[in-house]
Protein backbone atom coordinates (compact mmCIF):
# COMPACT_ATOMS: atom_id res chain seq x y z
CA UNK A 1 0.00 0.00 0.00
CA UNK A 2 1.55 3.28 -1.11
CA UNK A 3 1.31 6.02 1.55
CA UNK A 4 2.77 9.44 2.21
CA UNK A 5 5.05 9.59 5.25
CA UNK A 6 2.31 11.48 7.11
CA UNK A 7 -0.23 8.73 6.33
CA UNK A 8 2.25 6.00 7.30
CA UNK A 9 2.87 7.63 10.67
CA UNK A 10 -0.79 6.98 11.54
CA UNK A 11 -0.53 3.23 10.80
CA UNK A 12 0.32 0.40 13.16
CA UNK A 13 3.69 -1.28 12.62
CA UNK A 14 3.71 -4.97 13.61
CA UNK A 15 7.44 -4.77 14.26
CA UNK A 16 7.15 -1.77 16.58
CA UNK A 17 4.06 -3.06 18.43
CA UNK A 18 4.04 -5.07 21.61
CA UNK A 19 5.32 -4.71 25.13
CA UNK A 20 8.40 -2.56 25.34
CA UNK A 21 9.90 -1.93 28.76
CA UNK A 22 10.84 1.60 29.64
CA UNK A 23 14.09 2.45 31.34
CA UNK A 24 15.12 5.63 33.04
CA UNK A 25 18.32 7.65 32.75
CA UNK A 26 19.76 5.87 35.80
CA UNK A 27 19.30 2.47 34.09
CA UNK A 28 16.47 1.22 36.32
CA UNK A 29 13.43 -0.20 34.55
CA UNK A 30 9.82 0.68 35.11
CA UNK A 31 7.45 -2.17 35.95
CA UNK A 32 4.91 -0.81 33.50
CA UNK A 33 5.02 -1.62 29.81
CA UNK A 34 4.07 0.61 26.96
CA UNK A 35 2.81 -0.35 23.53
CA UNK A 36 4.60 1.16 20.58
CA UNK A 37 2.46 1.03 17.51
CA UNK A 38 3.56 3.94 15.38
CA UNK A 39 5.09 3.50 11.95
CA UNK A 40 8.36 5.41 11.61
CA UNK A 41 7.78 6.01 7.91
CA UNK A 42 10.88 7.38 6.18
CA UNK A 43 12.90 7.08 9.43
CA UNK A 44 12.69 3.26 9.22
CA UNK A 45 15.36 1.19 7.45
CA UNK A 46 12.61 -0.82 5.72
CA UNK A 47 10.92 2.27 4.19
CA UNK A 48 10.99 2.27 0.39
CA UNK A 49 10.44 5.47 -1.54
CA UNK A 50 8.12 5.58 -4.53
CA UNK A 51 8.42 7.78 -7.61
CA UNK A 52 8.55 11.51 -7.09
CA UNK A 53 5.28 13.10 -8.18
CA UNK A 54 5.31 15.75 -10.87
CA UNK A 55 5.04 19.28 -9.50
CA UNK A 56 1.60 20.79 -9.71
CA UNK A 57 1.28 23.89 -11.89
CA UNK A 58 -1.26 26.67 -12.19
CA UNK A 59 -1.28 28.63 -15.43
CA UNK A 60 -1.12 32.41 -15.07
CA UNK A 61 -3.29 34.38 -17.50
CA UNK A 62 -0.91 36.83 -19.13
CA UNK A 63 -0.59 38.25 -22.63
CA UNK A 64 2.41 37.53 -24.84
CA UNK A 65 3.39 41.21 -24.60
CA UNK A 66 3.37 41.08 -20.78
CA UNK A 67 5.45 37.87 -20.79
CA UNK A 68 7.95 39.39 -23.22
CA UNK A 69 8.28 42.53 -21.07
CA UNK A 70 8.96 40.51 -17.89
CA UNK A 71 11.54 38.31 -19.62
CA UNK A 72 13.37 41.12 -21.47
CA UNK A 73 13.47 43.53 -18.51
CA UNK A 74 14.00 40.92 -15.78
CA UNK A 75 11.03 42.33 -13.83
CA UNK A 76 9.74 41.06 -10.50
CA UNK A 77 7.07 38.36 -10.31
CA UNK A 78 3.50 39.56 -10.80
CA UNK A 79 1.19 39.65 -7.76
CA UNK A 80 0.21 36.18 -6.56
CA UNK A 81 -3.40 35.43 -7.63
CA UNK A 82 -5.90 34.36 -5.02
CA UNK A 83 -5.86 30.59 -4.50
CA UNK A 84 -2.18 30.11 -5.43
CA UNK A 85 -0.41 28.58 -2.39
CA UNK A 86 2.56 30.45 -0.89
CA UNK A 87 4.80 27.46 -1.64
CA UNK A 88 4.36 27.92 -5.41
CA UNK A 89 7.07 29.69 -7.41
CA UNK A 90 6.46 31.89 -10.46
CA UNK A 91 7.86 30.66 -13.76
CA UNK A 92 7.74 32.15 -17.23
CA UNK A 93 8.66 31.25 -20.79
CA UNK A 94 7.88 32.95 -24.11
CA UNK A 95 4.87 30.59 -24.48
CA UNK A 96 3.30 30.74 -21.00
CA UNK A 97 3.44 32.02 -17.45
CA UNK A 98 2.73 29.72 -14.53
CA UNK A 99 3.05 29.05 -10.81
CA UNK A 100 4.80 25.78 -9.98
CA UNK A 101 4.87 23.78 -6.76
CA UNK A 102 8.19 24.01 -4.90
CA UNK A 103 10.36 20.95 -4.16
CA UNK A 104 9.41 20.66 -0.47
CA UNK A 105 5.66 20.57 -1.22
CA UNK A 106 6.17 18.09 -4.03
CA UNK A 107 8.35 15.88 -1.82
CA UNK A 108 5.70 15.90 0.94
CA UNK A 109 3.28 14.29 -1.54
CA UNK A 110 5.76 11.53 -2.46
CA UNK A 111 4.51 8.11 -1.47
CA UNK A 112 6.42 5.11 -0.24
CA UNK A 113 5.79 1.77 1.40
CA UNK A 114 7.03 -0.65 4.03
CA UNK A 115 9.67 -2.86 2.42
CA UNK A 116 8.71 -5.68 4.81
CA UNK A 117 5.08 -5.67 3.67
CA UNK A 118 5.45 -4.55 0.06
CA UNK A 119 3.90 -1.87 -2.12
CA UNK A 120 0.77 -3.93 -2.63
CA UNK A 121 0.26 -4.69 1.09
CA UNK A 122 -3.36 -4.97 2.11
CA UNK A 123 -5.04 -3.36 5.07
CA UNK A 124 -7.17 -5.37 7.49
CA UNK A 125 -10.29 -3.84 5.93
CA UNK A 126 -9.22 -4.96 2.45
CA UNK A 127 -8.45 -8.50 3.69
CA UNK A 128 -11.87 -8.99 5.30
Amino acid sequence: MMLTVEEANRKVCPFMSGPVSRSFNDGTEDDAFTLRADCLGSRCMAWRVGKRPNPRTILHDMSAKERHEIIENDLDDPPRPEGVPEAYIFGISPQRAFWIEDDASCEARRKGYCGLVGAKGRTAEESA
